[in-house]
């Protein structure tokens, strides 16, 4: 058994504008961040800052592509790899969100449903911003 999360969701936009709306920093602290050090680039450590839940977490960026994001980190607690999967659906995008890395037993199983469910927010949250211009956050 693999431990993974999954989002996939729909964003009525083109896939240029939800990858800049990701890679992006300061559109990000428009709904997901309160802040970050940078762009994310291939083979760079930014920081990002929740000031919601106090937490500041490096974000070490393996690679960036059109269609595709891959970083590390350890928002729940153990380093685990994010991919960002950016699809062409016509003129909108099929944002699709994976995370995995997590040990297969009691507590992995509980931080890959809690990054499930954070996955599913920022992804409902993006699609808030790019379609309709909510800034959600400042």
């Amino acid at each position: 058994m693999e431990l993974k999360t999954n989002v996939q969701l729909k964003i009525l936009k083109p896939v240029e504008e939800v990858f800049e709306a990701v890679v992006n920093n300061e559109k990000m602290s428009g709904y997901f961040i309160s802040s970050g050090t940078g762009r994310l680039e291939a083979g760079k450590t930014v920081t990002w800052e929740f000031a919601d839940y106090n937490a500041v977490l490096d974000i070490k960026v393996e690679s960036v592509s059109k269609n595709e994001i891959i970083f590390l980190w350890s928002a729940s607690g153990v380093e685990t790899k994010v991919i960002f999967y950016f699809l062409k659906d016509g003129d909108n995008t099929i944002l699709k969100i994976t995370e995995d890395g997590w040990n297969k037993d009691d507590e992995g199983i509980e931080r890959a449903l809690e990054q499930t469910k954070g996955w599913a927010q920022m992804s409902v949250c993006l699609k808030g911003y790019v379609e309709f211009g909510v800034a959600l956050r400042g």
